[in-house]
């Protein structure tokens, strides 16, 4: 394998490393604005439904993650003391999805 062939490789994993975790990035900011407007009407005691896995598993195991996703992760930790997280299939969501479009539509 040439040099080339390497470099094209690494920059096709890079690509696509950076992309996955920017979907994260995305789902985790939504949580954490979600949590915040909840905390900010007085909600408490409510169940959040998420479709990324990733952010649900993090939520739960509380890990150390030096990067840009853990540190938004952590800072939902704090905001989770009233609120539980649910991993819930893309297909059964819906209707939460087109609320939160519309939440998000109304907070840009």
């Amino acid at each position: 394998m040439e040099n080339s062939d390497l470099m094209v490789k690494d920059l096709i994993n890079e690509v696509r490393g950076t992309w996955r975790s920017a979907i994260h990035e995305g789902d985790v900011l939504a949580l954490k604005a979600a949590l915040q407007w909840l905390k900010d009407l007085d909600i408490e005691d409510i169940i959040v439904e998420s479709d990324c896995l990733q952010v649900v598993n993090g939520v739960s195991c509380k890990c150390p993650d030096i990067s840009k996703y853990g540190a938004i992760l952590a800072n939902c930790w704090n905001d989770l003391l009233n609120f539980k997280v649910c991993f819930v299939r893309r297909q059964t969501k819906f209707l939460p999805n087109c609320i939160a479009d519309y939440v998000l539509k109304e907070i840009i």
